[in-house]
């Protein structure tokens, strides 16, 4: 679950927030509490960068409604990265 804090730093600074993912083909993962992903040399990697967010203030609605924003966002980032490593259409 995404949290919150990004949501009112960026209303509080008027700055978006712009969601991006990146996949790894091949990748050495920490076995720490966020699964860190380390690519292994010459793997194949694929991004996918998603348009901005603006949140335009802090209000507790505001913010929540932009955090599923981009909560949905990432998901849909995270399937079309998978999907370039693939080939597959996304």
């Amino acid at each position: 679950m995404i949290s919150t804090l990004a949501g009112h730093l960026a209303g509080a600074t008027a700055q978006p927030i712009l969601p991006f993912h990146v996949e790894a083909e091949r990748f050495w993962e920490a076995p720490s509490w966020d699964r860190t992903q380390l690519p292994r040399p010459f793997t194949n990697i694929a991004m996918a960068i998603g348009p901005p967010i603006a949140v335009p203030d802090t209000a507790d609605a505001t913010v929540e409604r932009k955090r599923q924003e981009l909560e949905q966002t990432l998901t849909l980032l995270e399937a079309r990265a998978r999907a370039l490593l693939t080939g597959a259409q996304a």
